[in-house]
């Protein structure tokens, strides 16, 4: 379809055609619709380009887009054009062109002859095709980014009107959203595509552990993608200079170097790789020509090179290139660089898994080898890892080891102090040394050191520990052993007071602790020399001393020796010492540099005791010696030790006849088996205690012995060791305690007598009394009577009763001691046996009260006589005569009735001869009483004249 064009003329103004405008909107309107049903931006872009150089009738057009950042220009769509432009033809942005003009002014460009044209100049491109006159206008994307340029081309000089360059503006406007529209578009599709090749290229790579595997798998993915004629993998060698290719992948066979100058890259696009940055070139035509050896031996027209740089240094590159020339678009370009990278990602981490794994290899095999226990552990502190000498420390299985944590194998003792400080470990990669015990299966605790550091990955992050651990058990038993042995040497020591001292022969220097200094006076500085030492030596001591140091000191003798003597305080005080020496070489052969080791004790307070006991033990001997018992030792069973002098001088035996048994030959024969029976009795008694007799060999008798003896004990064991005896003489105590056992008797005996007495006299005087009164006087009376018979019993053992006394005390009793003129006492003195005293008094007692009540005391012309005399009756036995007579008795006119026999007179004429067998008689008139009593004096009673 031709159009016809009204050429607006210089100064002239022409309407538009309205039929004209009609069909430059359809046409427009026919191109959108085209471009919403379709998502090829190639296609759009050349539609574009043939609707406009229809409507413009040109028969030529094109879309110029903007490529490498701004730098060049691709003819990338047209119309009208040879097939080697459109797609091929790439113009360099430069500073007098007619593309950076346009782009420049940011309007539609017109010119009616490109050859007298001085705004610009244009390409060569369009003049060899014969492009005179041209109009443009450039296609800006949303937010004024400029994409390139619309434009359309004559091959004869022509008038272009501003309705041809609106209609060009209106197509621009269009083209733009549209073009950004398919571009994001097509990047999102881009971009899935993408990722998925980007995870399929991963998931086959993370299996992979070997570097050149990895290469191989990522290149020739790539080049499926890329749909490129070949990649490669080069690596830089240590020069610097030489890259070397790895791995490569072509779609046809080609001869390749191995290794390449980098310098034929060009210094320019040397310098860009070593600063880690990707260059892309869409046509290396215009480089190839200064290096034709590189470009042509790689068969490449397009060429993209994504670096890496580590630590500053070009190490590797990846490369993709294309026989023909190509523009790299930058999804293809992020490609390179996203499979670069996960293939360096990849390839260092088999590289790194590989050393890993040849490290920990070497690792195990040292590990196995290593004399200590080597084990790692994780994050958690959990056992990765233990080799065999710490499976052998633990007594565990390999097996049984790896998964467990610290805790468990640690012993709980110890575990807090070693959890604080693997948690700080693990935590900061403070490294640490601790001395702590194992539990084996066993319960068995072993002692360790163990040395603990961190593990960290390549980036420094800490991943786990490693514990180096060496068994110790031994030395810690040796040392508590040499810890107890040192305590119990201190112990002793202390306990002993002992001063420790050593003396260095070569220095000719005494060294010596505090308590040395302390028992010594000396200064407490811990070494003098020896003429120090030896002027604190009391001066009668020193040259002891000195001589016992020289003992140590010679070689043929024992190399020890002890001395006393005294050391002098600065104060003045004088303390005993006990010295003991012993010589030490240190290979144990005799040899100069020796020194000699040695202990002080003060036995100051020792020998005091001493002396306090030699003095202790005289003054016992002067004691012993000195007492009146019979003083002994022995062992078990009586076997004697020793004897004192006042044994061997009573029983006539020495000391040495007495050891043994040989002191039985002093004992009574009847007392030696009780004396026997009670020493086997000590066995459970632990005691002696017997009474026996023994023979006075000076007496030459007999005589009562009480033997006592108490244990002497082992002050530790408590062992009897002997017995400690004494045997005091207690003949003289024995007849005493005969005659108490005797009088004990006879007073039981008189007791019960007396009771029967009184029983007798309250019946009696009972059954004579008259009234309760007169019983009560007479009873009183009579028991009086009584206790004064009792006084002279109990005196009797003083003073023998005599008839006088017991009638004078009667008498007295009655208050005769007034009447003594008017009484007469006559007769010898006769003793009384203490058994008729007590009937006898009471007879005497009622013939005195009578004679005070009613007879002849009861008035001034009354008197009594007591006469009494002893004679020898017809068989010739001793009697006893009492008479007893009262004169001028008075009797009252009322009191003058019928005589009763009362108590006293029943006593006298009934009692007496029962009691006494006596002889008696009673006769009472209006003025006299007489009354006699004859007595035998046998059986116990005593006269004396």
């Amino acid at each position: 379809m031709h159009w016809k064009h009204d050429v607006a003329r210089a100064g002239t103004i022409v309407m538009p055609n309205c039929e004209q405008m009609l069909q430059r909107q359809k046409v427009l309107a026919d191109f959108g619709e085209f471009a919403l049903e379709s998502q090829d931006l190639d296609a759009i872009l050349t539609e574009a380009c043939r609707l406009v150089a229809d409507v413009l009738g040109t028969g030529r057009a094109k879309i110029l887009e903007i490529q490498h950042d701004g730098t060049v220009f691709l003819v990338r769509a047209g119309v009208g054009w040879a097939a080697d432009v459109v797609g091929h033809v790439r113009l360099p942005v430069s500073e007098h062109s007619l593309e950076s003009y346009s782009i420049a002014i940011g309007r539609p460009v017109v010119t009616q002859d490109i050859r007298a044209e001085t705004r610009f100049t244009g390409s060569a491109f369009m003049r060899a095709a014969g492009v005179i006159a041209l109009a443009n206008a450039p296609i800006f994307l949303p937010g004024r980014k400029a994409y390139g340029l619309l434009q359309v081309d004559a091959t004869e000089p022509r008038d272009f009107t501003p309705e041809d360059t609106e209609f060009l503006r209106t197509y621009t406007i269009i083209l733009g959203p549209l073009i950004d529209r398919l571009h994001k578009l097509h990047a999102l599709d881009a971009s899935e595509v993408r990722q998925a090749f980007l995870l399929r290229l991963s998931d086959e790579l993370q299996p992979l552990a070997e570097p050149r595997a990895i290469m191989e798998i990522a290149v020739g993915a790539l080049a499926g993608q890329l749909d490129v004629s070949q990649v490669g993998y080069a690596s830089v060698q240590p020069d610097g200079r030489t890259i070397r290719a790895q791995v490569r992948y072509a779609d046809r066979e080609s001869p390749q170097p191995r290794s390449r100058d980098m310098e034929l890259l060009g210094s320019e696009l040397l310098a860009r790789q070593r600063a880690g940055h990707t260059i892309a070139l869409a046509d290396v035509g215009h480089l190839a020509a200064a290096n034709p050896e590189l470009w042509q031996t790689l068969d490449a027209r397009a060429f993209v090179s994504v670096p890496l740089v580590r630590g500053g240094r070009l190490v590797t590159v990846l490369y993709a290139a294309h026989r023909v020339p190509r523009t790299w678009t930058p999804d293809e370009i992020s490609l390179i660089e996203q499979v670069a990278a996960r293939t360096w990602d990849a390839v260092e981490r088999a590289e790194a898994e590989r050393a890993l794994r040849a490290s920990e290899e070497r690792f195990r095999s040292l590990a196995e080898q290593a004399e200590a226990g080597i084990v790692l552990v994780d994050a958690d502190d959990r056992v990765t890892f233990a080799n065999d000498r710490y499976c052998e420390i633990l007594g565990r299985a390999r097996t049984e080891l790896v998964g467990r944590s610290m805790r468990e194998l640690t012993h709980p003792e110890d575990w807090p102090a070693n959890a604080r400080l693997l948690r700080r470990t693990l935590a900061e990669g403070i490294p640490f040394t601790i001395e702590k015990r194992y539990l084996r299966p066993d319960a068995t605790p072993v002692w360790v050191r163990n040395a603990v550091s961190a593990l960290r990955e390549a980036g420094g992050q800490i991943v786990g520990g490693c514990i180096i651990a060496i068994d110790i058990t031994e030395r810690r038993e040796a040392e508590e052993r040499l810890g107890a042995s040192e305590a119990r040497l201190r112990l002793a020591l202390d306990a002993s007071r002992l001063g420790v001292w050593s003396f260095e022969v070569e220095s000719d220097r005494f060294v010596f602790d505090a308590r040395t200094a302390e028992i010594s006076g000396l200064a407490p500085v811990g070494q003098l020399d020896a003429n120090t030492i030896w002027a604190a030596v009391h001066p009668e001591d020193r040259a002891l001393l000195q001589a016992r140091l020289a003992e140590v000191l010679d070689p043929g003798g024992s190399g020890w020796s002890q001395a006393e003597g005294r050391f002098i305080h600065p104060d003045g005080a004088v303390r005993w010492i006990q010295a003991r020496a012993q010589i030490v070489h240190a290979d144990g052969q005799r040899q100069p540099g020796a020194r000699v080791l040695g202990t002080l004790l003060d036995i100051s307070e020792q020998r005091a005791a001493e002396l306090a006991l030699r003095a202790s033990k005289a003054r016992l001997r002067t004691l012993v010696e000195g007492v009146p018992h019979l003083v002994w030792r022995a062992t078990a069973w009586g076997d004697r030790t020793w004897s004192s002098p006042q044994w061997c001088a009573y029983t006539g035996l020495s000391e040495l006849a007495s050891r043994g048994l040989g002191w039985l030959e002093a004992v009574h024969p009847q007392d030696r088996g009780g004396v026997m029976a009670a020493w086997r009795a000590t066995e459970q008694l632990e005691a002696l205690m017997v009474e026996h007799r023994l023979h006075d060999v000076q007496a030459a008798c007999y005589r009562w012995f009480s033997t006592r003896a108490v244990p002497v004990r082992d002050v530790i064991s408590g062992e009897i060791t002997e017995w400690f005896g004494t045997s005091t003489d207690i003949d003289a105590l024995r007849q005493l305690q005969e005659r108490q056992s005797v009088m004990v008797a006879e007073l039981q005996h008189r007791t019960r007598n007396l009771i029967g007495v009184v029983r007798s006299v309250a019946q009696q005087t009972l059954k004579n009394a008259r009234s309760l009164d007169v019983f009560r006087v007479q009873f009183n009376d009579r028991l009086s009577a009584l206790s004064r018979v009792q006084s002279l019993l109990s005196r009797s053992e003083q003073a023998p009763i005599t008839l006088r006394t017991l009638i004078q005390s009667e008498l007295d009793a009655l208050g005769a001691a007034a009447m003594q003129d008017r009484i007469n006492l006559v007769g010898p003195t006769v003793a009384l046996r203490k058994a008729t005293v007590q009937t006898f008094a009471l007879a005497l007692h009622e013939l005195a009260t009578n004679a005070r009540k009613y007879g002849a005391l009861t008035n001034e012309r009354g008197r009594l006589e007591i006469t009494w005399c002893t004679y020898q009756d017809e068989q010739g036995g001793s009697r006893l005569l009492l008479e007893w007579f009262e004169a001028g008795i008075v009797r009252l006119s009322e009191s003058r009735e019928p005589v009763r026999r009362g108590y006293g007179r029943e006593l006298i004429e009934k009692a007496l001869p029962y009691a006494l067998k006596a002889r008696t008689c009673y006769a009472l008139n209006e003025s006299e009483l007489r009354c006699s009593i004859d007595i035998p004096l046998t059986d116990g009673l005593f006269m004396k004249n």
